[in-house]
């Protein structure tokens, strides 16, 4: 991903001064200089850490990491208390931010039925760390938001409250997001399929864009608001 946000910076109005690859070159980077954005896609292992840097450093963070939404009430904290700026989102593609939006409409009709389900499955490449995906929770989170469901259970049995989530981890898989709805006698299923990780570095690299100057903590509804 820091690979793709350099090489598409440029044309879409950015540039790019480094590139990142330990939570010990980002502390001495935010102990230089705190200027411009910094767009995390790092991992679960080291996202809590670097979060905390840039909320206590002043910075302004573009984070497309998943991984640490247990501890967001004290991340958003930090943000909020401090002269720092988050903007955040489990996916940057806009095609996955039209793809909420339907979801939500999806699960709202499942309350028109006792007999219907929703199921969510994803699939993505075998290096993936987290499982689900951030983008899977954010999903069941819109699910759940819109229907009778009350919580997501990962390759569990499907029930009136419980919503099954699906993980398949195979090949090179860029991100592979489907959501079906059956209703009797009818079946609607609902696909996002990313053929190249660029779709991300485009909607960070806009996030970045939309971000600076901003303060406290964002996410991409509030910047997808602004620019539809």
């Amino acid at each position: 991903m820091g690979r793709a946000i350099e090489r598409l910076a440029p044309s879409h109005g950015c540039t790019t001064s480094s590139i990142i690859t330990s939570h010990r070159e980002l502390l001495q980077s935010l102990r230089t200089d705190s200027d411009g954005v910094y767009i995390d896609f790092s991992s679960p292992h080291t996202i809590l850490d670097n979060l905390r840097a840039y909320a206590t450093h002043g910075a302004t963070a573009v984070c497309g990491t998943t991984g640490w939404h247990n501890s967001a009430e004290e991340l958003f904290t930090l943000f909020r208390t401090g002269n720092s700026s988050l903007l955040y989102a489990s996916n940057f593609s806009f095609g996955m931010h039209l793809c909420r939006q339907l979801t939500r409409r999806m699960a709202a009709f499942s309350r028109l039925s006792d007999g219907a389900r929703v199921q969510i499955s994803e699939t993505h490449h075998t290096s993936k760390l987290d499982t689900p995906s951030g983008t899977a929770i954010s999903l069941a989170g819109d699910v759940i938001d819109h229907s009778a469901y009350t919580e997501w259970v990962l390759d569990g049995d499907d029930t009136s409250t419980h919503l099954p989530v699906r993980a398949i981890r195979e090949g090179d898989a860029k991100g592979l997001h489907e959501i079906t709805l059956d209703l009797p006698g009818e079946r609607i299923t609902l696909t996002h399929d990313a053929s190249t990780r660029d779709v991300f570095a485009i909607g960070a690299l806009q996030g970045a864009r939309w971000v600076q100057g901003k303060s406290g903590v964002h996410t991409i509804d509030d910047m997808m608001q602004d620019l539809l």
